[in-house]
Protein backbone atom coordinates (compact mmCIF):
# COMPACT_ATOMS: atom_id res chain seq x y z
CA UNK A 1 0.00 0.00 0.00
CA UNK A 2 1.30 3.42 -0.89
CA UNK A 3 0.35 7.03 -0.38
CA UNK A 4 -1.37 8.92 2.41
CA UNK A 5 -4.95 8.54 1.23
CA UNK A 6 -7.45 6.27 3.03
CA UNK A 7 -6.42 3.50 0.63
CA UNK A 8 -2.92 3.73 2.08
CA UNK A 9 -3.97 3.14 5.67
CA UNK A 10 -5.60 -0.27 5.90
CA UNK A 11 -7.25 -3.02 3.91
CA UNK A 12 -11.02 -2.63 4.26
CA UNK A 13 -11.21 1.08 4.97
CA UNK A 14 -14.53 1.35 3.14
CA UNK A 15 -17.36 -1.11 2.65
CA UNK A 16 -20.98 -0.71 1.61
CA UNK A 17 -24.21 -2.55 2.27
CA UNK A 18 -26.45 -2.21 -0.78
CA UNK A 19 -29.62 -3.60 -2.33
CA UNK A 20 -29.10 -5.79 -5.37
CA UNK A 21 -32.28 -4.31 -6.87
CA UNK A 22 -34.64 -1.46 -5.85
CA UNK A 23 -37.36 -3.86 -4.69
CA UNK A 24 -35.19 -5.58 -2.07
CA UNK A 25 -36.60 -4.84 1.42
CA UNK A 26 -33.15 -4.53 3.02
CA UNK A 27 -29.54 -4.56 1.76
CA UNK A 28 -28.60 -8.04 0.59
CA UNK A 29 -25.05 -7.45 -0.67
CA UNK A 30 -21.90 -6.17 0.99
CA UNK A 31 -19.24 -4.57 -1.19
CA UNK A 32 -15.67 -4.94 0.01
CA UNK A 33 -13.00 -2.68 -1.48
CA UNK A 34 -9.30 -3.51 -1.55
CA UNK A 35 -6.38 -1.31 -2.66
CA UNK A 36 -4.82 -4.16 -4.61
CA UNK A 37 -5.80 -6.91 -7.00
CA UNK A 38 -6.05 -10.69 -6.78
CA UNK A 39 -5.93 -11.74 -10.45
CA UNK A 40 -5.57 -15.47 -9.77
CA UNK A 41 -8.62 -17.68 -9.07
CA UNK A 42 -9.29 -19.71 -5.93
CA UNK A 43 -7.71 -17.53 -3.26
CA UNK A 44 -9.03 -19.48 -0.25
CA UNK A 45 -6.11 -21.88 0.10
CA UNK A 46 -3.65 -21.96 3.03
CA UNK A 47 -0.84 -20.36 1.01
CA UNK A 48 -0.42 -16.62 0.61
CA UNK A 49 -2.37 -15.39 -2.40
CA UNK A 50 -0.65 -13.69 -5.31
CA UNK A 51 -1.14 -9.93 -5.25
CA UNK A 52 -0.90 -7.85 -8.42
CA UNK A 53 2.08 -5.49 -7.98
CA UNK A 54 0.41 -2.67 -9.96
CA UNK A 55 -2.05 -0.02 -8.80
CA UNK A 56 -5.36 -1.82 -8.49
CA UNK A 57 -8.78 -1.49 -6.95
CA UNK A 58 -10.82 -4.58 -6.14
CA UNK A 59 -14.56 -4.27 -5.55
CA UNK A 60 -15.95 -7.55 -4.26
CA UNK A 61 -19.69 -8.35 -4.06
CA UNK A 62 -20.42 -10.48 -1.00
CA UNK A 63 -23.46 -12.50 0.03
CA UNK A 64 -24.63 -11.49 3.50
CA UNK A 65 -27.66 -13.77 3.66
CA UNK A 66 -26.60 -16.93 1.79
CA UNK A 67 -29.36 -19.45 1.21
CA UNK A 68 -27.00 -22.41 0.85
CA UNK A 69 -26.45 -24.48 3.99
CA UNK A 70 -23.50 -26.77 4.58
CA UNK A 71 -23.00 -29.39 7.25
CA UNK A 72 -20.45 -30.56 9.81
CA UNK A 73 -20.71 -34.23 10.76
CA UNK A 74 -18.73 -36.35 13.20
CA UNK A 75 -16.48 -38.85 11.47
CA UNK A 76 -16.64 -41.28 14.41
CA UNK A 77 -17.01 -41.42 18.17
CA UNK A 78 -13.30 -40.60 18.50
CA UNK A 79 -12.90 -36.90 19.32
CA UNK A 80 -9.45 -36.93 17.67
CA UNK A 81 -10.89 -37.84 14.27
CA UNK A 82 -11.40 -34.97 11.85
CA UNK A 83 -15.05 -34.10 11.18
CA UNK A 84 -16.66 -34.20 7.77
CA UNK A 85 -17.16 -30.62 6.59
CA UNK A 86 -19.19 -29.76 3.49
CA UNK A 87 -19.79 -26.01 3.12
CA UNK A 88 -22.09 -26.57 0.10
CA UNK A 89 -21.17 -23.20 -1.39
CA UNK A 90 -23.53 -22.00 -4.15
CA UNK A 91 -25.77 -25.04 -3.70
CA UNK A 92 -28.85 -22.83 -3.92
CA UNK A 93 -29.43 -21.06 -7.28
CA UNK A 94 -30.46 -17.85 -5.49
CA UNK A 95 -26.90 -17.40 -4.19
CA UNK A 96 -25.42 -17.72 -7.65
CA UNK A 97 -27.94 -15.26 -9.08
CA UNK A 98 -27.27 -12.72 -6.34
CA UNK A 99 -23.52 -12.82 -6.98
CA UNK A 100 -24.22 -12.45 -10.68
CA UNK A 101 -26.32 -9.36 -9.93
CA UNK A 102 -23.54 -8.18 -7.63
CA UNK A 103 -20.90 -8.29 -10.35
CA UNK A 104 -23.09 -6.20 -12.61
CA UNK A 105 -23.77 -3.75 -9.79
CA UNK A 106 -20.02 -3.37 -9.18
CA UNK A 107 -19.47 -2.73 -12.87
CA UNK A 108 -22.26 -0.15 -12.84
CA UNK A 109 -20.64 1.67 -9.91
CA UNK A 110 -17.18 1.59 -11.47
CA UNK A 111 -18.52 2.95 -14.79
CA UNK A 112 -19.89 6.07 -13.10
CA UNK A 113 -17.88 9.15 -14.17
CA UNK A 114 -16.82 9.83 -10.57
CA UNK A 115 -15.11 6.43 -10.56
CA UNK A 116 -14.26 5.69 -14.17
CA UNK A 117 -11.93 8.68 -14.52
CA UNK A 118 -9.64 7.03 -11.95
CA UNK A 119 -9.81 3.52 -13.37
CA UNK A 120 -8.24 1.78 -16.34
CA UNK A 121 -9.13 -1.66 -17.60
CA UNK A 122 -10.96 -4.38 -15.72
CA UNK A 123 -8.35 -7.04 -15.00
CA UNK A 124 -10.58 -9.75 -13.56
CA UNK A 125 -12.83 -11.27 -14.73
CA UNK A 126 -12.36 -8.85 -17.65
CA UNK A 127 -14.86 -6.69 -19.50
CA UNK A 128 -15.07 -9.28 -22.30
CA UNK A 129 -16.72 -11.69 -19.86
CA UNK A 130 -20.25 -10.32 -19.98
CA UNK A 131 -22.83 -13.04 -20.55
CA UNK A 132 -24.60 -14.84 -17.69
CA UNK A 133 -22.86 -18.08 -18.61
CA UNK A 134 -19.40 -16.51 -18.65
CA UNK A 135 -19.88 -14.69 -15.36
CA UNK A 136 -21.31 -17.77 -13.63
CA UNK A 137 -18.22 -19.67 -14.78
CA UNK A 138 -16.05 -16.93 -13.25
CA UNK A 139 -18.03 -17.00 -9.99
CA UNK A 140 -17.55 -20.74 -9.65
CA UNK A 141 -13.85 -20.34 -10.39
CA UNK A 142 -13.14 -17.33 -8.17
CA UNK A 143 -15.67 -17.20 -5.34
CA UNK A 144 -14.28 -17.56 -1.84
CA UNK A 145 -15.31 -17.02 1.75
CA UNK A 146 -14.82 -13.93 3.85
CA UNK A 147 -13.89 -16.20 6.77
CA UNK A 148 -17.12 -15.69 8.75
CA UNK A 149 -18.72 -19.15 9.00
CA UNK A 150 -21.44 -19.51 11.63
CA UNK A 151 -24.14 -21.85 12.83
CA UNK A 152 -22.42 -25.20 13.39
CA UNK A 153 -23.61 -25.23 17.05
CA UNK A 154 -26.84 -23.29 16.66
CA UNK A 155 -28.70 -21.96 19.67
CA UNK A 156 -32.35 -22.86 20.02
CA UNK A 157 -34.93 -25.24 21.46
CA UNK A 158 -35.56 -27.40 18.38
CA UNK A 159 -34.05 -30.78 17.57
CA UNK A 160 -31.24 -29.18 15.52
CA UNK A 161 -30.09 -26.96 18.39
CA UNK A 162 -26.73 -27.72 19.99
CA UNK A 163 -26.95 -25.15 22.80
CA UNK A 164 -29.93 -23.81 24.70
CA UNK A 165 -30.77 -20.07 25.01
CA UNK A 166 -28.24 -19.80 27.86
CA UNK A 167 -25.52 -21.30 25.61
CA UNK A 168 -25.38 -24.56 27.59
CA UNK A 169 -24.79 -27.89 25.87
CA UNK A 170 -27.58 -30.18 27.10
CA UNK A 171 -26.39 -33.24 28.98
CA UNK A 172 -22.88 -31.93 29.70
CA UNK A 173 -22.70 -29.96 32.92
CA UNK A 174 -20.54 -26.83 32.84
CA UNK A 175 -20.04 -26.78 29.07
CA UNK A 176 -21.09 -23.76 27.02
CA UNK A 177 -20.32 -22.76 23.44
CA UNK A 178 -19.57 -19.05 23.10
CA UNK A 179 -18.74 -17.90 19.57
CA UNK A 180 -20.33 -17.31 16.15
CA UNK A 181 -21.15 -21.00 15.80
CA UNK A 182 -24.18 -20.56 18.08
CA UNK A 183 -25.91 -18.14 15.69
CA UNK A 184 -29.09 -19.78 14.32
CA UNK A 185 -28.65 -17.61 11.21
CA UNK A 186 -25.81 -15.40 10.06
CA UNK A 187 -26.11 -11.72 10.84
CA UNK A 188 -26.27 -9.32 7.89
CA UNK A 189 -22.87 -7.88 8.77
CA UNK A 190 -19.35 -8.88 9.66
CA UNK A 191 -19.43 -11.32 12.57
CA UNK A 192 -16.69 -9.92 14.81
CA UNK A 193 -18.82 -7.40 16.72
CA UNK A 194 -21.75 -9.82 17.21
CA UNK A 195 -19.25 -12.43 18.48
CA UNK A 196 -17.97 -9.96 21.05
CA UNK A 197 -21.56 -9.33 22.14
CA UNK A 198 -22.11 -13.09 22.49
CA UNK A 199 -19.02 -13.28 24.69
CA UNK A 200 -20.23 -10.43 26.91
CA UNK A 201 -23.67 -11.98 27.23
CA UNK A 202 -22.15 -15.37 28.05
CA UNK A 203 -20.06 -13.82 30.79
CA UNK A 204 -23.22 -12.38 32.32
CA UNK A 205 -25.03 -15.73 32.05
CA UNK A 206 -22.15 -17.56 33.73
CA UNK A 207 -22.19 -15.04 36.60
CA UNK A 208 -25.95 -15.44 36.98
CA UNK A 209 -25.69 -19.25 37.07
Amino acid sequence: MVGKSWFGRSVFEACAFIKSHPGAPIPDLQLHTLPWGYPDPNQDGPERAYVDPGHCLSVLPTLIYPKSRGEVLLGSADAADAPHIDPAYLKEPEDLQLLLDGIRKCREICSHPEMSEHLGEEISPGADRASDEELIEEIRLRAGTVYHPVGTCKMGVDEMAVVDPRLRVPGIEGLRVVDASIMPEITGSNTNAPSMMIGERAAALIQED
